[in-house]
């Protein structure tokens, strides 16, 4: 339908659209070094392309766009004169406000100028307002990817509530770390009936420092691949950031 096609597995391919790489402006990586200690990782871990999400929180004064396309022409330039073949591009994790909808600046903040938002909101959100929520994101033409869906505890403690948003139209990204750490087990019974129902449409890394939280998706990759359907596992780790985020690697 789209054109894309699976790809063998010779080699890990992965498009990571959720971390934060970019330097000094959130809580991700704090310095240009940190930056390109994070890409080298992310290559070695086979991801081929990067998102950059770093965090936009209406209360704490938001993004300037000129500082993050700065930072991010700056990144590039590093990048290339390290010799890092990984392609990145921009984007935003925007923790809901109300004053999103009301203000209507959501071009900037969009997935690779795609007409996709990466949102977040707090954990212990009611279901009630976060399906209000996210429905009138929706409302203002946008379309919309959970961000680490399984943090939200309305979704784990009721499975029908993530059928409901399904319903709704809103995709699900799932954090790799989520797929193999079994430390909470509740969390990761219910990342594993997402993805045994193939409701996860992406995985990503969220990652934050190259230590802690490092831009790390091998090991889960080969869980996923070990136990569930190969194809929807090419769709989840690379195939929709093709048909849906404007990546260009799948056309290479």
């Amino acid at each position: 339908m789209f054109g894309f096609k699976s790809k063998k597995k010779e080699n890990l391919n992965v498009v990571d659209i959720h971390c934060h790489i970019l330097p000094g402006i959130d809580d991700g990586s704090k310095d240009m070094k940190e930056s390109l200690e994070m890409l080298r990782i992310a290559e070695k871990e086979g991801i081929t392309d990067i998102i950059l999400t770093p965090h936009h929180k209406e209360q704490m004064g938001g993004l300037n766009s000129e500082e993050v396309n700065k930072l991010f022409a700056e990144l590039q330039a590093e990048k290339d004169a390290n010799n890092i073949k990984v392609n990145l591009y921009l984007g935003s994790e925007l923790m809901y406000s109300s004053s999103l909808i009301i203000n209507g600046e959501l071009n900037d903040l969009r997935l690779n100028n795609s007409n996709f938002l990466l949102m977040e909101f707090n954990p212990s959100i009611s279901f009630t307002k976060l399906r209000t929520a996210l429905v009138n994101l929706t409302r203002t033409g946008s379309n919309i990817i959970l961000a680490h869906a399984e943090r939200y505890m309305c979704l784990v403690d009721n499975f029908d509530y993530v059928e409901d948003l399904i319903d709704c139209d809103i995709l699900f990204q799932v954090n790799a770390n989520s797929v193999i750490n079994k430390d909470n087990k509740k969390m990761y019974n219910f990342v594993h009936k997402l993805l045994k129902n193939e409701y996860v449409d992406f995985v990503a890394t969220d990652a934050h420092s190259s230590q802690f939280r490092a831009p790390e998706i091998a090991d889960c990759a080969k869980v996923l691949y070990k136990k569930y359907d190969h194809e929807y596992v090419d769709e989840i780790l690379y195939l929709n950031a093709y048909r849906y985020l404007g990546v260009n690697s799948g056309e290479q």
